[in-house]
């Protein structure tokens, strides 16, 4: 999937950010384990985007979660009934910066042809596809570098090229397979192109 590098900096800042404002203003804001109920007060309060979430009865569908951004301003998010604890905080959490990074470019009120171009896209590297469809990747993005940053990442490797991907998710509150894949090689030099300059502060491609 092609994605402009303006706009993975525009969401990864926007989660080194958020991230700050949650260690200054949330109740243990330096816990590895964030709380997501937290960082939907701190997006109401520190941005002012009014966001209500919602539980769905489980249904036999790839995407267990998804928001609609109202004519009003305001957010609504919704989340599939039966996932576990960190599947649940992690599509909550993507959700939530779903809201954090939303540009009017990223709408798509057809949520079946929305759903329909997730999966015959995701798997495809070399494609460039619609803005929705490239929002659930930057989301994606900016959600891990919340939950568990770049810099954490490359502390936990420098000590061993074999972590514990199991504790590791216990620790963090993300799912298992996202600890792997954003621990791998490929993500890694792929997060350091986009890492905080430590002068600017600011996502510096390299």
């Amino acid at each position: 999937m092609r994605l402009l590098v303006q706009e993975i900096a525009r969401c990864l800042d926007c989660a080194r950010e958020l991230r700050e404002q949650y260690k200054l203003m949330c109740l243990r804001g330096d816990a590895t384990r964030k709380s997501i109920d937290q960082l939907k007060n701190l997006i109401e309060n520190y941005l002012g985007k009014a966001v209500s979430v919602h539980t769905l009865a489980r249904q036999r569908s790839s995407i267990k979660a998804f928001y609609f951004a109202m004519k009003d301003g305001t957010y609504e998010i919704y989340l599939l009934a039966g996932m576990g604890d960190e599947e649940k905080r992690f599509a909550y959490c993507k959700e939530l910066f779903h809201v954090v990074i939303d540009v009017e470019a990223y709408h798509n009120t057809n949520l079946h042809d929305h759903v329909y171009e997730v999966v015959a896209t995701f798997p495809v590297t070399d494609s460039t596809p619609s803005p929705s469809v490239q929002s659930e990747k930057l989301a994606e993005l900016a959600a891990m570098e919340f939950m568990f940053p770049y810099e954490d990442r490359q502390h936990i490797l420098e000590g061993t090229k074999n972590p514990d991907a199991a504790e590791i998710a216990s620790r963090y509150g993300v799912p298992q397979p996202y600890i792997e894949l954003y621990c791998s090689e490929g993500h890694m030099g792929f997060a350091h192109a986009f890492r905080a300059d430590p002068v600017t502060d600011a996502a510096q491609p390299s």
